[in-house]
C-alpha cells in the first residue's frame, strides 16, 4: 500500500500536466504560432481579405438547413473533435492541393464551401478560403463571419462526439 500513493500521485501530476499542456497548445495555436506566407498576407493586409465572400451567420446557417453546403472546419484537430458544425470536415489551412481537391472533388460544384475558424483574430478561414480559389480548387469560396464562436453563440446545431468526416 506504501508504494501505491506515490504512483497515484504521480499518475494524477502526469494527468494535470497532460491536461494543461492541451489548454497552453490550444491557445497558443490561436495567438503565437507561426503562420506561412499567405495567412501573413491576410493578417497584414486587410484588403487580400476583399475578393473572400463573407457569410453572417444567419446566412450560413440556411445553407446548412438547404444542404447545399459543406463547412470545412480550419481549428486544431483537437478544437474540431471537442465540438463542431455536425457534418463538417477537417481540413487545415495548410493542407496540399491535391488534398483539398480529392477531398472536396465529391461534393457539386454547386455547393457553397465555407470554412470557419476561432473567429477573433483567427485568420485560418481565410487563408484557406483565398487558396481554394488561388489554386482553382473552387470557383469561389466562403468565410464564416464571427467563425465558431458564433455559430454557438447563436445556437446552431453543434456536433460534439468524434464524428468522422465523409
Amino acid at each position: 500500500m506504501s508504494h501505491f500513493l506515490p504512483r497515484m500521485g504521480l499518475i494524477l501530476w502526469l494527468a494535470g500536466l497532460a491536461g494543461g499542456m492541451c489548454v497552453i497548445w490550444f491557445y497558443a495555436e490561436q495567438h503565437f504560432l507561426p503562420v506561412d506566407a499567405l495567412e501573413a498576407d491576410v493578417m497584414l493586409d486587410p484588403s487580400a481579405m476583399q475578393d473572400i465572400h463573407r457569410l453572417a451567420v444567419a446566412e450560413a446557417k440556411q445553407a446548412f438547413d438547404r444542404g447545399n453546403a459543406v463547412f470545412v472546419d480550419v481549428r486544431s484537430a483537437y478544437s474540431y473533435e471537442a465540438s463542431h458544425i455536425p457534418g463538417a470536415l477537417h481540413l487545415p489551412s495548410h493542407a496540399s492541393a491535391d488534398s483539398l481537391r480529392r477531398t472536396l472533388a465529391s461534393y457539386p460544384a454547386d455547393t457553397r464551401v465555407i470554412t470557419y475558424c476561432s473567429g477573433g483574430g483567427c485568420r485560418s478561414s481565410y487563408t484557406l478560403a483565398k487558396r481554394l480559389v488561388k489554386e482553382s480548387i473552387r470557383d469561389d469560396a466562403y468565410v464564416l463571419t464571427g467563425g465558431w464562436p458564433a455559430w454557438q453563440q447563436a445556437g446552431f446545431p453543434v456536433a460534439t462526439d468524434t464524428e468522422t468526416n465523409p
